[in-house]
């Protein structure tokens, strides 16, 4: 695996998101919360791509074709895939792109699960 500096700062500011996801969830701005955790899961995706492959995926689409692929290649990184497509699918698309943030208490859930997303995605980044 590939340790370099860059995936530090990736993963570093993947938990930055985090925190502001949090903030904006105390502040009952669930759309808002949704956007930062949606950004800290890319980020530690990316960082996982970063580590394991020594290239950054340049778009979405790129980091999710890549991660579905390392989870083919590789057993331990499967559930990523999954997860990465779940979190797009109800974080992304539909709260921050169709503004649906409903049950508030599933939104609330999946914001708090990015952060065993993105520790999880750093275990297997070696770090």
């Amino acid at each position: 695996m590939l340790e370099t500096k860059q995936v530090s700062v990736i993963f570093a500011d993947a938990r930055v998101h985090y925190a502001q996801a949090l903030d904006q969830l105390e502040q009952g701005q669930l759309q808002k919360a949704a956007g930062k955790a949606w950004d800290a899961t890319l980020k530690a995706t990316d960082g996982l791509i970063l580590a394991r492959t020594g290239r950054e995926p340049g778009d979405d689409q790129q980091t999710f074709t890549e991660i579905l692929t390392l989870g083919l290649a590789d057993p331990d990184l499967k559930d990523m895939g999954y997860c990465y497509g779940i979190l797009c699918g109800t974080l992304f698309e539909g709260c921050v792109c169709d503004g649906i943030c409903e049950p508030v208490e599933v939104m609330c859930v999946d914001i708090q699960c990015v952060l065993d997303y993105i520790q999880t995605a750093e275990t297997l980044a070696g770090r």
